[in-house]
């Protein structure tokens, strides 16, 4: 049943015999202007933001009391939605302003309400969420006639599948004489049925605490909970915020308000206008899950962007980008401030035991905010660093030490440091403390470092090989040659660097050394080593051994410049290099195989069909007893490399932000070598 000051209707969905049995009723058609584009956007609402809509029209109606009830089936599951208050109702004389005109609210013309109360809606929108809730919405509403003492009833209605078009009955008057409306939501969604009541709360405790706050004679209850945000607050302050008017910014009077609740994870922000009515919400920009809060932003001119429909754009205007930047600034402060003076416990102990590092009191704002960081990380060391409690005195000090001399010498880097690990769980805490029993922290670092390095490189090697710029002026030996030496892992990490511009007589010097077999360098007649003049651009032996001790694998590279394509005389140059090996008996074939490879950035037609061999892998073209000849195209090896390096990649959650990433690193690395 519905409160005794309203008239009982039936809360099932009306079918067509209803509403002609009701026909009587019937005063008024409204056809409202809305596009469907705005019917499907208002559909798809949140539940939360559906309710708080319609808690809001209350408020702005002068409710004192609002009550949302969830009525369930004996499944438990939810039925239909009552929102109920006792504010001043729909006037009948003003429903088509009201409800007729889509964004045009009769509250766009007044500032506040008769009570005084700044407005939430002006655009007439809010009543389209009902629709996300359920297909049939049902307006029950109790007005007083002006300049008269006698209250009338009415009803409106308006069903999801046509929007466009409300049912209105005609006025009567209503006994109890109570003014306010009740909104009913029926056919309730499959999706709405079963919500965690208890989220609903918790989000719309949030919604409304600062006009709860600003207005604390309004009781608002949910499913018989009562709103009230100090039953979940921890700390909360108001500043205020003056951005003087200059050339190009007007001036902005705001309050930025900061709640700190007790628990959840929250960590977003609201942009309200001068009474903390909020208009939309975003990420508060800290993430620390240690740091449960909501920013408010109130200011008049938020209003002014909301009004003037530049809100969604608010990114856009100097102005704006001016008050964020202020309220970010302010809003880390306050959190660095939290977490200092959360930490003067461990400080104190500390100090006590004549280890703490500073002596002397701060002098300025920048020494007190360095003092602070390093408080924070300080305190952490002292109740998470395995050892450090039993540590001697003199290496407890050492430790802080280095902590103030890495805070004072690189700050930024080390914020970003200290940043990750103060928002490490105890648990990552401890899995940190592990690892640095097994390795050092250098070494991590070191290993991430290269992993990052190569997937910078890979990013702009491919650039260098393949766009148009680079392409034409990427030298073979000079450069591209150059930079590989010092990249060799892309071929292969078995490999290590054997020698590089050589003729195969030096090759061939090279792998007798290699093989232990130096004494007989001296004793190859030189005839012998007729023939072998060629210059192959890069030689790479097998870094460890497989299978026996004494069998090794020699790598044998000719690379290509990228606007080179690989044709028939390329082919033969490798097939030259290598028949003369394996024909020349003072080259190792009995534990030694041999692997020749011709890279290039593009195939002929000829070279594409040499790669297609029945009964062998695309691109080995000739495969003997120890030895085999390869064409490679660059964007294989790429790929293959890429592929080798996805799963740490996602792991380690990197990734290139851009192409210049990548050419920056070459350019850092091998400004040397690198094309104008």
């Amino acid at each position: 049943m519905l409160a005794k000051n309203m008239v009982s209707f039936n809360i099932d969905c009306y079918d067509k015999k209803f509403i002609q049995e009701r026909v009587r009723w019937l005063a008024v058609n409204l056809d409202v202007q809305i596009s469907n584009e705005h019917i499907q956007n208002y559909k798809k609402s949140k539940v939360t933001d559906a309710i708080a809509e319609f808690i809001w029209n209350s408020l702005d109606a002068d409710a004192n009391n609002i009550i949302v009830e969830f009525k369930r089936n004996q499944l438990e599951a939810i039925e239909s939605i009552i929102i109920k208050d006792d504010g001043h109702g729909i006037s009948f004389d003003e429903l088509r302003e009201t409800f007729g005109e889509f964004g045009g609210s009769y509250k766009k013309y007044r500032l506040k309400s008769p009570k005084g109360r700044c407005f939430h809606g002006k655009l007439g929108h809010g009543r389209y969420k009902g629709f996300a809730l359920g297909s049939k919405v049902v307006w029950i509403t109790s007005y007083k006639q002006p300049e008269e003492e006698i209250v009338y009833q009415y009803e409106i209605s308006g069903q999801s599948d046509n929007l466009k078009k409300y049912l209105v009955t005609d006025k009567e008057k209503n006994k109890n004489k109570s003014t306010g409306t009740t909104v009913v939501i029926q056919c309730v969604k499959q999706s709405c049925r079963n919500v965690d009541i208890i989220s609903i709360i918790e989000e719309l405790e949030i919604v409304f605490a600062p006009y709860l706050l600003a207005y604390p004679g309004i009781k608002i209850s949910v499913d018989d909970h009562i709103i009230n945000p100090l039953n979940s607050i921890r700390d909360m302050h108001d500043i205020d915020i003056h951005i003087p008017k200059e050339k190009n910014f007007e001036e902005i009077n705001a309050i930025l308000k900061i709640i700190e609740w007790n628990k959840g994870k929250n960590k977003n922000r609201y942009l309200c206008n001068a009474s903390g009515i909020a208009i939309t919400e975003e990420p508060s920009g800290i993430n620390s899950n240690m740091f449960p809060h909501t920013v408010y932003i109130m200011s008049d001119f938020i209003e002014k962007l909301w009004i003037e429909n530049k809100l969604e754009v608010r990114e856009f205007y100097h102005t704006y980008k001016k008050l964020l930047n202020k309220v970010e600034n302010i809003v880390r402060d306050y959190y660095r401030e939290r977490l200092a003076n959360s930490a003067q416990e461990s400080i104190a102990e500390l100090k006590n035991q004549g280890i703490y590092p500073y002596t002397s009191e701060v002098k300025n704002n920048i020494e007190k905010i360095e003092r602070q960081v390093f408080d924070i990380c300080a305190a952490k060391v002292n109740t998470y660093l395995r050892g450090f409690k039993s540590s001697r005195k003199k290496t407890k000090q050492f430790t802080l030490r280095l902590l103030r001399e890495s805070l004072e010498q690189n700050p930024t880097s080390m914020k970003k440091v200290l940043t990750e690990i103060l928002d490490l769980p105890k648990e990552q805490l401890d899995d940190l403390a592990n690892i640095l029993d097994r390795t050092s922290l250098p070494a991590i670092i070191n290993t991430t470092k290269m992993l990052t390095n190569r997937l910078a490189f890979i990013n702009g090697l491919e650039q260098i090989l393949y766009s148009p710029g680079y392409e034409k002026k990427l030298l073979e030996r000079s450069q591209l040659h150059k930079i590989l030496i010092e990249e060799l892992w892309i071929f292969g990490e078995e490999y290590t660097y054997g020698c590089d511009d050589i003729s195969l007589t030096n090759v061939l010097n090279e792998q007798l050394k290699w093989l232990g077999r130096e004494e007989l360098v001296q004793e190859i007649p030189k005839e012998e080593l007729k023939g072998l003049s060629d210059i192959p651009d890069v030689c790479l032996y097998r870094q460890y051994t497989t299978g026996r001790n004494d069998e090794f694998k020699n790598l044998v590279i000719e690379l290509k410049r990228p606007k080179v394509p690989l044709n028939a005389d390329e082919l033969s140059q490798i097939e030259r290099y290598a028949y003369k090996v394996i024909e020349n008996k003072y080259f190792d074939k009995e534990k030694t195989k041999w692997v020749f490879i011709l890279v290039g950035s593009k195939l002929s037609d000829f070279a594409k069909q040499k790669c297609k061999q029945s009964d062998r892998p695309y691109g080995l073209i000739i495969k003997g007893e120890n030895y085999e000849v390869w064409i490679r195209e660059w964007n294989q090896i790429i790929q293959e490399a890429k592929g080798k390096l996805k799963y740490l990649k996602d792991k380690l959650e990197y990734s290139i932000s851009d192409n210049s990433e990548g050419m920056s690193y070459l350019r850092t690395k091998y400004p040397q070598f690198m094309p104008d």
